[in-house]
């Protein structure tokens, strides 16, 4: 005996395959991403509700011994002194960059609140380079971001 009323479909689809597609969509809808290391801004204002991106750029700088591979990071965010789910959204995964493509965006978004409170900082490590190396040889790379108050007394 089947579940399912009258008109109702289901099917499954594989998107593996697109994940390239998927991927770079995904990052082209960021507003605001910068393209350039300048653009980085290392001191974000958190606002007063809702919330807005704070960006890290990764970029690779070496060849690669093909020229069609994926080249991948795994990252993930850390608690400083600002708290995931209080002060910004934990974030987690792994940055493919596709062939043609030397870098490319990890948004994080920051939570914006009305408490007045100092300013506050996050982390976001990124490690497991598949198919290049880190400079120098690092195991690990971190980014530091500072959530910069705009509500009161600090």
């Amino acid at each position: 005996m089947l579940n399912s009323t009258f008109g109702e479909l289901a099917g499954w689809q594989r998107v593996s395959a697109q994940q390239e597609w998927i991927d770079q969509n995904l990052r082209a809808q960021l507003p605001g991403a910068p393209t350039r290391p300048a653009e980085i801004e290392q001191r974000v204002v958190e606002g007063d509700y809702g919330t807005h991106y704070a960006y890290s750029l990764l970029s690779f700088n070496g060849t690669r011994e093909e020229p069609s591979s994926v080249l991948s990071v795994d990252y993930a965010t850390r608690d400083g002194s600002a708290t995931a789910g209080t002060d910004y959204l934990a974030v987690e995964g792994t940055l493919n960059l596709y062939p043609g493509e030397d870098q490319a965006v990890i948004p994080v978004e920051i939570i914006g609140d009305r408490a007045a409170e100092p300013d506050e900082v996050f982390y976001l490590d990124v490690t497991n380079p598949v198919g290049g190396v880190f400079p120098g040889g690092a195991v690990q790379l971190t980014a530091v971001r500072t959530i910069v108050d705009d509500d009161g007394l600090f």
